[in-house]
């Protein structure tokens, strides 16, 4: 069970999609206080929200470099002409070893919100989805899936998602 935006540019988008797509947004939002407006999110869907929003900003996985660790920070490497260059996801023992200079952060769906091109944006959320969904078509349940697997976040709230379809039956 998903929500959709009732307002703005990506009205009648669900959040999974939003933070996938339009990660700029998921933190306008966050940052103009919009779920504590009531006449903007209902109590529930504000609560939804925020989970995603937990999750999102803490990824985790396995390293691809060692297949070891898990995955602790996002790398991101930028070209001679001030373009992003690279997206990768290591632990805290592995890095990127290539020629660029290079930037870390917590391995989260926000980087530099403000500052960073939506292009350079939208390149992290593609390299989320090829880390963790693979080479596929991007579809509502493959978002849901992911949003609903403890496993490849730091802090989720366990069985969130569960809870809320007992409630709802």
């Amino acid at each position: 069970m998903s929500y959709k935006l009732s307002f703005g540019e990506h009205e009648g988008r669900t959040f999974e999609w939003l933070f996938f797509h339009a990660p700029w947004y998921v933190e306008f939002i966050i940052s103009r206080g919009m779920l504590r407006q009531r006449h903007v999110f209902e109590e529930d869907e504000s609560e939804y929200f925020r989970e995603l929003y937990r999750r999102a900003c803490g990824l985790t996985g396995q390293c691809r470099d060692c297949n070891e660790r898990p995955i602790e920070r996002l790398g991101l490497a930028w070209q001679h002409n001030g373009n992003l260059g690279m997206v990768g996801f290591w632990c805290d023992q592995c890095e990127y070893m290539g020629g660029s200079r290079a930037a870390y952060h917590p391995a989260s769906f926000f980087v530099e919100a403000y500052t960073l091109a939506r292009c350079d944006q939208k390149r992290i959320t593609k390299e989320i989805k090829r880390l963790y969904l693979g080479r596929c078509k991007l579809t509502q349940e493959k978002m849901e899936a992911f949003f609903r697997n403890d496993t490849n976040f730091h802090n989720p709230t366990p069985g969130f998602f569960e809870q809320r379809e007992e409630v709802l039956q």
